[in-house]
């Protein structure tokens, strides 16, 4: 008999039950567990349940970097352990990706995408009928809207072409999970998507010559958020066009 997975303590260890194994080795939090070592693979780091630790410190540095920042969180000494699991706290917090996020520095940012999108609304810069840059008439800019904005904002998004250069996604690698955007991270299933997120789902086939749809997410001033992307003639908001779709993908900035 072996051993499967049916609940885990706060940090992760696992509760098991005197069942046959299943072939689905997701575990703490929805991460991927190697069955030989037992640690928890968390996209920026490994983590063990069986310390309550990550096995490296946090690839973006400790959660206050400097003396200054440290000053504003003095009452929390978790702020300097960079291999602690949710500030120590695994109760009330979560790590999704092994990266420091909710930072003020990353608040602020995400708070810049969303105002710097908002600025755009019923801009023709992205038309169709325009040309932006590299993007010629004729062709589909919500991609180019995307990087624009979170360029604008301090918070580039880019891949790595197979050349080595660098570029912006495409809407369709915006919207596959499996494109690395650095200081970007796909938000988990059940995680609601806030301002200053951005929002992709891909279209089939390539329709009307695109790889996909691509938006960000901004507040709607009602304590509650909407979308806004370019469109053929000018950038709008569309009531649930992300929203709505169960094939959007949404990711947030982890950066400061």
């Amino acid at each position: 008999m072996g051993k499967d997975i049916v609940g885990s303590t706060p940090f992760g260890e696992e509760r098991p039950a005197a069942v046959d194994p299943t072939l689905n080795m997701k575990a703490f939090t929805g991460h991927q567990r190697d069955g030989e070592n037992g640690l928890d693979y968390m996209l920026a780091r490994y983590y063990s349940s069986s310390v309550g630790r990550f096995l490296s410190a946090d690839p973006r540095g400790f959660h206050a970097r400097t003396d200054e920042e440290q000053e504003r969180f003095p009452e929390n000494p978790q702020n300097w352990n960079a291999y602690a699991y949710a500030l120590n706290n695994p109760l009330r917090f979560i790590d999704p990706d092994g990266q420091t996020e909710g930072s003020p520095e990353n608040l602020k940012r995400r708070q810049q995408i969303n105002e710097t999108a908002k600025k755009q609304d019923g801009s023709d810069k992205w038309a169709v009928s325009k040309k932006k840059d590299e993007f010629q008439v004729g062709q589909n800019k919500c991609n180019k809207f995307v990087n624009d904005t979170t360029k604008d904002a301090g918070a580039k998004t880019e891949v790595t072409a197979s050349d080595g250069s660098k570029r912006g996604p495409t809407a369709g690698e915006m919207a596959d999970p499996g494109t690395d955007i650095p200081n970007w991270r796909p938000l988990a299933a059940g995680e609601k998507p806030e301002a200053g997120d951005i929002a992709a789902y891909k279209l089939p086939g390539g329709t009307a010559g695109a790889t996909g749809h691509a938006g960000v997410m901004i507040d709607d001033g009602k304590g509650g958020v909407t979308n806004i992307s370019a469109h053929s003639d000018k950038v709008s908001t569309v009531k649930g066009q992300f929203e709505n779709n169960p094939n959007t993908t949404y990711r947030r900035y982890t950066g400061d």
